[in-house]
């Protein structure tokens, strides 16, 4: 009788105990299924968010005065540029170094032409030169009367005959000084008295263009300089 009344009992606390293992065992397989971490490292939170900040796309960095500086002392060099390279490199076989070819060729034909234009503030304010009226005379694009195109001649002919006096001994002096730097026998005193003559007859060339352009006005009308 005592069995029979244990029986039910032992049979309860058979099934609790299974039911017991079963779950302990589920646990430890689950936790066995986790991947490793290293001692001391927390857990990973796949909702917790990363330490970094997401920018959103339309952010743009500010460069600080720093980086401004810093960049403006790096500006990168073209290939094979040296930073001590002179800006008349190339021009080391130039006949006379102070000169162009064009500016001699100028200078020894009385032209308008050297120093970028002996005439130049005058022409682009509408005081027409002899020559280029000649040249639009010869080539049919403007009109004048016999009488100005004596007279335009003549002036022109002044003017080139005073520039190519001019132009020669510009041309003598600046030779001699590139002569004496390249022989490395130029001196103090011939380098001022050549520049500053050099420099006095440029003022009078320039004059001669000048005028001879206002002079212009004196014979063309003004119809005619206005076209």
């Amino acid at each position: 009788m005592l069995l029979q009344h244990k029986a039910p009992t032992l049979i309860r606390f058979h099934w609790a105990f299974t039911a017991a293992v079963a779950f302990t065992l589920s646990v430890l397989v689950a936790d066995c299924s986790q991947p490793l971490q290293e001692v001391g490292t927390p857990p990973s939170n796949q909702n917790t968010p990363a330490a970094s900040t997401v920018l959103p796309p339309s952010f743009t960095p500010q460069k600080t005065h720093s980086d401004a500086a810093a960049g403006a002392n790096t500006s990168p060099l073209v290939a094979g540029e040296s930073v001590i390279s002179s800006p008349y490199a190339g021009q080391e076989t130039q006949e006379i170094k102070a000169l162009s070819t064009k500016d001699i060729e100028g200078l020894l034909s009385g032209a308008g032409t050297p120093y970028g234009g002996m005439a130049k503030p005058a022409e682009l304010n509408g005081y027409p030169g002899p020559r280029h009226v000649l040249d639009a005379v010869s080539a049919g694009e403007f009109e004048v009367t016999l009488e100005q195109r004596e007279k335009i001649e003549s002036l022109f002919e002044s003017m080139r005959s005073q520039a190519i006096v001019i132009g020669e001994e510009i041309v003598e002096l600046e030779t001699e000084v590139d002569v004496a730097l390249a022989m490395r026998t130029i001196t103090t005193e011939l380098l001022r008295e050549n520049i500053l003559e050099v420099g006095q007859l440029y003022g009078r060339l320039r004059l001669v263009h000048l005028e001879t352009h206002l002079s212009m006005m004196d014979i063309m009308t003004e119809d005619q300089v206005d076209r």
